[in-house]
């Protein structure tokens, strides 16, 4: 990596066909395009279909064209254009969110016993929806 001032992380969600999961097509990112990833999520579809949620860090000019790379090597290609959010007037601070967030995001602040969240360590599994007895954990669109 160049400069680190000029860095950007950017969010993608691709999804890949079946004859590109078993592929080293990430690691081939890294080589072409000098950025680095960060794997948020990843699943494989009984079809052998892959959908990885991916964090992507670099210039501006080489993340762009490494997802131009991807979408030519047949993989979906979408930003990531969703953020899960704490609503703070809706939040008990009961801490039952903790138990569902395997990424450490939500926490609960000791001696106060107030959640806090931390967005950058947020992995979108949406656990933490379904967790929530007041939904105070919610589903944003950007």
């Amino acid at each position: 990596m160049n400069d680190s001032r000029n860095q950007i992380r950017k969010r993608f969600v691709l999804v890949f066909p079946s004859d590109l999961v078993d592929k080293p097509v990430i690691c081939e990112l890294v080589k072409r395009f000098d950025v680095t990833f960060n794997i948020l999520t990843a699943t494989i579809t009984s079809e052998r279909e892959g959908r990885l949620v991916l964090e992507l860090t670099g210039a501006s000019a080489p993340i762009s064209a490494a997802a131009e790379h991807l979408e030519r090597l047949g993989v979906a290609v979408d930003s990531l254009n969703q953020e899960v959010r704490l609503n703070e007037d809706a939040c008990m601070h009961c801490g039952t969110c903790e138990g569902f967030c395997p990424s450490g995001a939500l926490r609960v602040q000791r001696p106060e016993m107030r959640v806090v969240y931390d967005e950058s360590k947020c992995i979108l599994c949406e656990r933490c929806l379904t967790g929530c007895p007041t939904h105070a954990m919610e589903f944003r669109f950007r």
